[in-house]
């Protein structure tokens, strides 16, 4: 249908229920990794030890992204939506520049734990439907940028 309308797919991202189906569930993601694959385009996600395994025999790259906005569990995946106390932009910012200065987020129960993809470029993601939205993504601007000014804007892709 896209080639049809001149179009092309440029990546595919998995959100909600079927990213932590993703999460889950192997089946769910090796037919998810094979349908991207077609496409010979990116996924965007963590690099978490199935997620690896499965991409890599598939051949089908990763674009590492952080949920500064989502906790984390203490192997590096993410807990469903509700599951913790909200979190709040301070903790947004605080996991942003903890991640890019250390390769490291605080998991749900406070230790720290990496996503698996230190000193590679990566994206953030804000969910713009939780109720601090704003806050998180203006915690996020203000988090570059205090990393910026500390690396004297040596950070590339800010």
């Amino acid at each position: 249908m896209l080639k049809t309308e001149g179009m092309q797919v440029y990546h595919v991202k998995p959100l909600g229920e079927l990213y932590f189906q993703v999460q889950r569930e192997p089946k769910v993601l090796e037919a998810l990794l094979r349908a991207v694959r077609v496409f010979d385009v990116p996924i965007y996600g963590l690099q978490t030890a199935g997620m690896s395994e499965a991409r890599y025999r598939l051949g089908v790259p990763l674009l590492p992204e952080i949920y500064p906005d989502i906790d984390y569990d203490v192997q590096g995946g993410l807990n469903l939506i509700g599951e913790y106390a909200p979190v709040t932009p301070d903790l947004v910012n605080r996991r942003i520049r903890d991640f890019t200065l250390r390769g490291e987020v605080v998991s749900s129960i406070g230790s720290a734990v990496s996503p698996g993809f230190e000193r590679q470029s990566f994206t953030i993601c804000i969910h713009s439907d939780l109720p601090s939205a704003l806050g998180n993504a203006a915690a996020a601007r203000e988090a570059l940028e205090q990393i910026s000014q500390a690396k004297n804007g040596s950070i590339e892709h800010i």
